[in-house]
């Protein structure tokens, strides 16, 4: 029997497989299992409330589909962070948890254990749909290896205190409504020790793309939907900072990306969830990165985000023309200044020796 931190009387006990549920030995209460193998760590009242998996539970198989990142997106983000981050070696063979691992983009680099060691990994998302998707798409060698998987919320994981080496999650922090008791939750589960690392969506480089659309719209090529479009998309970013910096949380429980995130506010919450620093990796910054190719900086992003926004191929031509000029002219420094995502590191303690940027 293995043992968890039962979500109910909230004490680490043994839990008893049996058939298609698994049984908390302390109080009696019982979590769905799913192919008899993937615990479903949910409460009654979580999955009353679970907006979140309850929306794939229509939209899984479709949901990454419509994004153009694959799993070769997040080897080359892992490759990256160790590479700018030697500190992060150092927690090579301990226990590491993914949060919000969705149908595997990520888990596919970490699963293999050989562009980064564990000797256990557990791979977690709120959707139990998706995590199946992530879960059939194991390859034997991963099959072979100390991986868990388990439906769970990060606002209420099942693990005893102090117990996981390092958390790690791309682009889930802000989609949880209530990122700072999250937050918490993370630093309670890791140890002394332990580390955060988080990719998440950078505001300021937003800021930037709304920047562009404003240029966009007042060209006149656009279509009416277009414009439309990139008006509704500026609304609706400029509606959701203002929210954030207003602390008005609760307007923002129905939206899917809730947060663009500042490394001030991000500190913030950090500094009074447990955590006793902040840092950050900005994997394309070139000025720790002179490997990296000097052309197409920012180019492929800004055209990646003007396609997902539903622009024409046509309209994507003069998008194109306006990435490269941006490259030509500023785009290392915009790459330094405004990554589109960055890892947020956040350290349980001060890492000595070590060098923040």
């Amino acid at each position: 029997m293995k043992k968890y931190r039962c979500l109910y009387c909230l004490k680490v006990s043994r839990f008893k497989p049996n058939q298609d549920v698994l049984t908390c030995q302390n109080c009696g209460k019982s979590f769905r299992l799913l192919e008899n193998e993937i615990p479903v760590f949910i409460t009654d009242k979580e999955n009353k409330d679970n907006f979140y998996g309850a929306m794939f539970a229509e939209q899984a198989m479709e949901y990454d589909s419509k994004f153009d990142i694959d799993s070769a997106h997040g080897e080359w983000v892992l490759k990256r962070l160790l590479e700018l981050e030697p500190k992060i070696s150092t927690y090579a063979g301990k226990t590491i948890l993914e949060i919000g691992a969705g149908s595997g983009l990520l888990t596919r680099s970490l699963a293999p254990n050989q562009l980064f060691k564990y000797r256990k990994l557990y791979v977690s998302d709120i959707s139990a749909e998706m995590l199946l998707i992530n879960w059939h798409q194991r390859s034997l060698v991963e099959q072979q290896n100390q991986v868990e998987y388990m439906v769970m919320n990060v606002l209420n994981m099942p693990f005893a205190d102090a117990s996981i080496d390092m958390v790690i999650g791309f682009d889930i922090l802000h989609h949880v409504f209530n990122y700072p008791m999250g937050l918490k939750e993370i630093a309670r589960i890791l140890k002394s020790n332990g580390v955060c690392v988080l990719k998440e969506p950078y505001r300021e480089a937003y800021l930037m793309y709304s920047f562009l659309a404003k240029i966009l719209l007042r060209m006149n090529f656009l279509s009416s939907n277009e414009q439309k479009k990139l008006q509704d998309w500026q609304h609706y970013f400029f509606t959701l900072i203002n929210h954030e910096d207003k602390g008005n949380h609760h307007e923002l429980a129905n939206y899917d990306d809730k947060y663009f995130f500042t490394k001030e506010l991000l500190t913030q919450h950090a500094l009074s969830s447990g955590f006793s620093k902040l840092s950050e990796c900005n994997v394309l910054e070139r000025k720790r990165s002179p490997d990296l190719p000097q052309e197409n900086l920012y180019k492929d992003m800004i055209v990646c985000f003007f396609k997902e926004l539903g622009l024409s191929e046509k309209s994507l031509e003069v998008v194109t023309e306006l990435g490269n000029d941006l490259d030509a002219t500023v785009g290392e420094q915009f790459l330094r200044d405004y990554p589109v995502n960055t890892l947020f590191l956040l350290w349980k303690s001060k890492p000595a020796l070590y060098r923040f940027f």
